[in-house]
């Protein structure tokens, strides 16, 4: 009797398979999240002020200010093949070119560079 239980028994293995102990398939409901290593802020990135970039419209001239640590500003102008630093702290912009289209940025040696802003962004100045 027992010879024909323990018979009995095997014969329900392949009905049963190989994956009597695997766990079940994953699905979106089941996955376990990922776990991802949170990247802490850069508090070294400079910003730029905006309310201490002058734009003279007339002129089409963009007033920058000083920055510490021999920073230096760069410009980006569409159409132009390059961008890049400028020397000194104000910039002539082109004839033709749309004022709002301009942006400016900056880097300060052993810091990543700032966002670039647009000057469209630039608070008008104070009469």
């Amino acid at each position: 009797m027992k010879a024909r239980m323990f018979l009995g028994l095997i014969s329900l293995i392949p009905l049963v398979g190989c994956n009597w102990f695997s766990p079940p398939p994953m699905t979106a409901k089941t996955a376990v999240p990922v776990m991802t290593k949170a990247v802490p802020p850069d508090d070294n990135v400079p910003t730029v002020d905006l309310k201490r970039i002058k734009v003279d419209v007339e002129k089409r001239t963009v007033h920058l200010y000083p920055l510490p640590s021999n920073g230096r500003w760069s410009v980006r102008v569409p159409g132009k093949a390059q961008d890049g630093p400028i020397d000194g702290l104000d910039y002539q912009v082109p004839e033709g070119v749309d004022l709002g289209s301009v942006q400016v940025w900056l880097f300060v040696p052993g810091a990543p560079p700032s966002a670039a802003v647009s000057l469209k962004d630039v608070p008008p100045a104070a009469p």
